[in-house]
């Protein structure tokens, strides 16, 4: 299991990089960014990706989300990303609880990663939890684990990053139908829930990569990403499987997050 523990800045020179300004949460030098979630904030799928666009020229080759948000924000950001792990496993790895010897990611390298997570809590907490299961197929369940884990951070500002499985087809949302031709933008049930408790903290993630993912990394919509979208299902270039994102993928994402911080005051408008 790759595991990934981002602690350097690691800027692009091909970013076109503006002045920032000082009134945020966080600032180059100043502060953190912890992303805590499974497979899809680990970055597996991660694959070769070049950005190229009128404003933007930048490699993602290989690169998770949080590892494109830190170069994006210029804010040191640290993966927490266990593939595998369901909602409530998070939420006692977050603790520094390490799972049974049977989790199929338990090494020593996981025993390190969560370590980390201790001394680093953040300023900034991402949270993509639940594609695994792990609340019972019950939102109040889910949303409280959402809740137990900011509290624990004692954070100053979160995210909540919304499924980016097609309707009907997650492993942590059972109860879950496809949505009909023509509801491809429409909040699921689930994406519905995180959005009353959470606000304009909650990214519904999948909804915004059928919006702008292919534009933000600069790839022409297809007929079939056109028939797709109208089912609420992400566009095949934006994957490398069913379920997990490649890196071009995992770049709209990073920018997507990158634009609501923005939005939000949590760090400078850099782009």
């Amino acid at each position: 299991m790759a595991i990934c523990a981002i602690a350097t800045l690691l800027f692009s020179p091909t970013l076109a990089l503006a002045q920032p300004t000082s009134n945020v949460t966080v600032a180059p030098g100043e502060g953190e960014i912890v992303c805590w979630g499974d497979s899809m904030t680990e970055g597996i799928g991660a694959s070769p990706a070049v950005i190229q666009t009128d404003t933007i020229s930048y490699d993602a080759s290989y690169k998770s989300y949080p590892e494109i948000l830190q170069d994006l924000c210029g804010v040191t950001t640290y993966n927490f990303g266990v593939g595998g792990a369901t909602s409530s496993e998070l939420v006692a790895m977050q603790s520094g609880e390490l799972p049974d010897e049977d989790f199929y990611g338990y090494d020593d390298s996981l025993a390190e990663l969560l370590e980390l997570g201790q001394e680093h809590t953040g300023d900034i907490l991402i949270l993509e939890i639940g594609s695994n299961g792990g609340w019972d197929n019950n939102y109040t369940t889910l949303i409280s684990q959402y809740r137990s884990m900011i509290r624990a951070s004692d954070c100053k500002g979160y995210l909540v990053i919304g499924d980016t499985d097609d309707p009907g087809t997650s492993m942590g949302d059972r109860n879950q139908d496809p949505l009909k031709k023509g509801q491809g933008l429409q909040d699921t049930a689930w994406e519905a829930a995180l959005r009353r408790s959470f606000g304009d903290r909650f990214i519904n993630m999948r909804t915004y990569l059928i919006k702008r993912g292919l534009k933000v990394c600069g790839i022409r919509r297809s007929g079939q990403d056109k028939a797709c979208a109208s089912f609420g299902m992400v566009p095949h270039a934006l994957r490398a499987d069913w379920t997990h994102l490649n890196s071009y993928g995992y770049f709209a994402q990073a920018f997507g997050i990158y634009k609501r911080g923005v939005k939000l005051g949590f760090w400078n408008k850099m782009l």
